[in-house]
């Protein structure tokens, strides 16, 4: 048996009773009272609890969302780095030129292309095996070719010139002869030495199988 307030008088009365004993009210619309209080109760009570569900679940995503997050604790597998494969280009040797050593003869020619400053009377080359050769008295007439002896193939060799005299300037001029060359000595194998006011000018094929240099300038 339970108790309910009779809607009139507010005792309490039993739900049982059909009328309120002190006055005398119906207890069925007290009943029906009483069962819509307790619904509207209950609906209260109802969308209370899911207001503060709702409440709870915004503030615990916002809290997720502000939280700084953790690192992972799982190791990050290595990165290979792929080293570039190194390309090896094979050279083909240099081939020394090889030289029979047979004598060749060096032929020298010297042009006189001198205006002002004449050549001296004791301008000279000077040949080994040879000796010297004084050019006032053979450039009376602008040029004047000599063979001065002959010379093996392959090996390195040095003219001297003495532009004025031995007390002056010396230009050691290096020369080679070579197989291709002829052995008795030709205009296209021979050394040219072109002697003017400022300079002197040494050139031929001898001159750049010594030094890789077709001409070579000196001062005077």
């Amino acid at each position: 048996m339970a108790l309910i307030r009779c809607v009139e008088c507010k005792a309490k009365v039993s739900d049982k009773a059909t009328t309120c004993p002190k006055c005398g009210a119906p207890i069925e619309i007290s009943k029906k009272k009483a069962k819509g209080q307790i619904s509207k109760g209950c609906g209260f009570i109802i969308i209370l609890i899911a207001f503060v569900g709702i409440f709870a679940g915004v503030i615990s995503s916002f809290n997720t969302s502000q939280s700084p997050s953790k690192p992972s604790t799982e190791a990050a597998s290595p990165v290979t780095k792929q080293e570039p494969k190194s390309v090896t280009v094979k050279q083909k040797p240099m081939k020394t030129p090889q030289y029979s050593g047979q004598p060749m003869m060096v032929r020298v020619s010297v042009n006189d292309d001198t205006q002002t400053r004449q050549v001296h009377a004791k301008t000279e080359i000077w040949f080994r095996g040879y000796g010297s050769w004084w050019l006032k008295r053979e450039l009376k007439y602008g040029g004047t070719v000599k063979n001065l002896g002959t010379r093996p193939s392959g090996i390195k060799q040095t003219l001297i010139i003495y532009p004025e005299s031995r007390d002056g300037k010396e230009l050691k001029v290096p020369y080679m002869m070579t197989d291709e060359m002829n052995p008795k000595g030709s205009p296209r194998d021979m050394i040219s030495v072109d002697i003017s006011d400022t300079e002197i000018t040494v050139h031929g094929l001898p001159i750049k199988a010594a030094s890789g240099q077709f001409e070579m300038k000196y001062k005077r």
